[in-house]
């Protein structure tokens, strides 16, 4: 009998003392409950985009700098011509038509929607660009900037459409001139993010025929037949924003097509990510837990070409994002917050809800894989186009690369940028792996 109870209280001794393993290793167990270190980001917004339809309102600059682009049947006119009929065709609430420079003047037509935009294309020229009226020697960007978001709403779209060059005139500093409009330009967009928090701003470079005066930052005029870049600005709530980029994505704008394209927006973002299988070096566990965001027992490769290196992969789904793809694909636009893993970045190929893969190298340095709260960001930064499509000098013409760039182009987007990046709201979103 004393040998049973024994041997009894040895088997509780064990039941117990494996249940106090299982509570002290709660990581790897089958419960409920979530694993303390794998708490997951629950910030950000998800939007339901079905049904809706938003008002655009299209300002089309008509400053005597934009005689060029409507002179005769150009490629400016096809493609905002075949984006405009695209946006109408795609479903909308309504399409409203105005030149901007110093005022908005309207462009009144009692035809349908489509209709009305064949008839506005068709009268695009410097004739009647004069006769609709306004200041057109002067191009203030930042007061048209203004004007737009003063009628940009939530359930507005406003389609900005311009060749975006500055235009200080002689006798004026330009330097003082190009900052005090980048200071304008933020302050516009900071004053609307205050009541519209989800603001969003998609930008489309693209070329066309310009044949006509161009005019230098001093005003000066030299006749030109080249090709010269102009720019389409969508402006309003992501979530209307994203419904014109899904129905009418850029690759079907036509004539020379988009060239660049960035967005930026306000909102943090919801991403669904996991820890996937493969591509992966070494070895580890996912946490029985959480397996979505917890690596346990990881270990670098024991054997073969890869030995003592360690990878891992997250699948992460981006095709929610306003964001491009190109932007997506470039490891610089993340940031991690330890430099013990190497990212790189690519689309990824195989059947799934995944858009990308992430994968994270461990620094051969490293003799194992330690403990680590990993956190990428994927941040808001302007592309490297925009640099290199600046003229800085906005006097020669001729001179160098200036016939493919835009005079004082970094002023208008860095304004726009410092606007949707004030108060360190710097990333796009956040994503969280731990590792054990």
């Amino acid at each position: 009998m004393m040998r049973v109870s024994g041997l009894l209280n040895q088997s509780l001794y064990a039941v117990a003392l494996t249940v106090c393993m299982f509570m002290l290793c709660g990581c790897n167990d089958l419960g409920t409950k979530e694993c303390p270190r794998c708490q997951t980001f629950k910030s950000g917004m998800s939007r339901n985009l079905s049904g809706q339809k938003p008002i655009v309102n299209v300002y089309l600059e008509n400053s005597g700098s934009m005689f060029g682009y409507v002179n005769g049947l150009t490629e400016f006119e096809e493609s905002v011509y075949s984006y405009l009929s695209d946006i109408c065709l795609s479903g909308i609430d309504s399409l409203n038509l105005y030149y901007i420079n110093n005022r908005i003047i309207p462009q009144q037509s009692n035809l349908g929607h489509s209709a009305r935009i064949k008839d506005f294309i068709e009268k695009l020229s410097p004739n009647h660009f004069v006769s609709a009226g306004g200041s057109l020697g002067v191009t203030d960007i930042a007061e048209m900037m203004t004007s737009i978001l003063d009628k940009t709403d939530d359930e507005t779209v406003s389609i900005f459409i311009s060749d975006c060059i500055f235009s200080p005139g002689s006798g004026v500093n330009a330097s003082e001139y190009l900052v005090n409009q980048q200071i304008g330009i933020k302050v516009a967009f900071a004053d609307k993010l205050k009541d519209y928090n989800d603001l969003c701003v998609k930008v489309y470079r693209l070329n066309g025929k310009f044949k006509g005066r161009y005019y230098n930052r001093l005003n000066q005029p030299t006749n030109i037949n080249e090709i010269r870049p102009f720019y389409l600005l969508l402006i309003g709530s992501e979530e209307m924003v994203n419904v014109i980029t899904r129905k009418v994505p850029e690759d079907k704008i036509k004539g020379r097509g988009v060239e660049h394209s960035f967005t930026i927006s306000n909102m943090p973002h919801k991403v669904n990510y996991e820890i996937v299988g493969i591509p992966k070096i070494g070895t580890f566990k996912k946490c029985m837990k959480n397996p979505k965001y917890h690596i346990v027992d990881a270990e670098k490769a024991s054997k073969g070409k890869n030995k003592e290196n360690f990878m891992f992969s997250l699948g992460v789904d981006f095709s929610d994002f306003p964001i491009e793809n190109d932007y997506l694909l470039e490891p610089e636009n993340y940031e991690l917050n330890s430099k013990d893993y190497a990212l790189s970045v690519s689309t990824f190929k195989g059947k799934g809800k995944h858009s990308h893969l992430l994968g994270f190298t461990l620094n051969s340095k490293m003799p194992k894989p330690g403990k680590c709260d990993l956190k990428v960001a994927l941040k808001k930064r302007l592309p490297s186009w925009i640099i290199q499509c600046t003229d800085e000098e906005g006097l020669d013409i001729h001179q160098g690369d200036a016939m493919m760039q835009t005079y004082g182009l970094r002023y208008l987007f860095e304004g726009i940028y410092e606007a949707f990046t004030k108060d360190d709201n710097n990333n796009f979103a956040e994503l969280k792996v731990f590792i054990n």
